[in-house]
């Protein structure tokens, strides 16, 4: 078997000869290839190899549990090692697009941090029927970085409680900054705002469209990320097709709510 392939673990994991965590851990050496082939076309420094990587198996593991949550989809992939190789190679790109625009791996380190808490913070509430205190956040999220980013202090990943609180600018214009911090808390519950009515006006015209608004937009509002159209059909179970379709009929109402405003 290539190292660069999937399929065979793949079918391991599908006929319960190895566990998901198994297979997910058998998933990261073809994911560094996958990663070093498309960081390199894109001229990466070999540096950020590893951030990338962690980045990477952070969306795959989120994917193999989406698929394995759902028997239908999952029974439905006839090529294991290219659909999950698309993931891998979409997000590759992504890192290195935040890290042309920024410069360095770290910010891109930081947002996924903020992402993850974000995550981190829904799954407990839900989980518990409470929000949890900062702590527990915390535990959380550096327990699954530790099982699934290799290097998870180098790569940036683990949080700790300053991780969750707001940075403090050292400024002598505090009332300027704090109406700074006003502005950008209320654009962020504009967009909150938006998305929840966009979702929610598909839903009643057809649930179908909602399910892949929700799948689409849902998460804009915490990451500032759309899904791709992958992730959507992992998500609805619907075809290809379908789902631009969908995706289109979403984008004709966002544009004319966001024309509206």
């Amino acid at each position: 078997m290539r190292r660069d392939d999937a399929n065979e673990s793949a079918e391991r994991w599908v006929s319960g000869e190895i566990s998901t965590d198994d297979f997910i851990v058998q998933l990261r050496t073809p994911a560094m290839y996958w990663v070093k082939s498309a960081a390199s076309r894109n001229n990466l420094p070999y540096t950020e190899y590893d951030d990338a990587l962690s980045e990477v198996m952070v969306a795959l593991v989120r994917a193999v549990h989406l698929y394995d949550e759902t028997p239908a989809l999952k029974s439905s992939v006839g090529n294991w090692s290219a659909m999950l190789r698309q993931i891998a190679v979409r997000e590759t790109y992504r890192f290195c697009a935040a890290h042309r625009q920024h410069g360095v791996g770290g910010l891109s380190a930081m947002t996924r941090r903020s992402a993850r808490i974000t995550k981190a913070r829904r799954e407990l509430t839900a989980a518990l029927g409470y929000e949890p205190d900062d702590q527990s956040v915390v535990d959380h999220v550096n327990d699954e970085v530790d099982r699934t980013v290799r290097n998870p202090v180098k790569a940036g990943a683990r949080v700790s409680l300053a991780d969750l609180r707001p940075h403090q600018v050292l400024t002598g214009d505090d009332a300027h900054m704090e109406r700074i911090r006003a502005v950008d808390a209320q654009e962020d519950v504009d967009v909150a705002i938006l998305v929840d009515q966009v979702i929610h006006e598909c839903e009643q015209q057809d649930p179908s469209v909602g399910g892949v608004a929700q799948a689409w937009i849902g998460r804009v509002a915490t990451t500032g990320e759309v899904a791709s159209i992958a992730e959507i059909r992992a998500a609805t179970g619907l075809s290809v097709r379908t789902v631009r379709a969908h995706v289109e009929q979403v984008r004709s109402l966002l544009s004319q709510r966001l024309g509206s405003r």
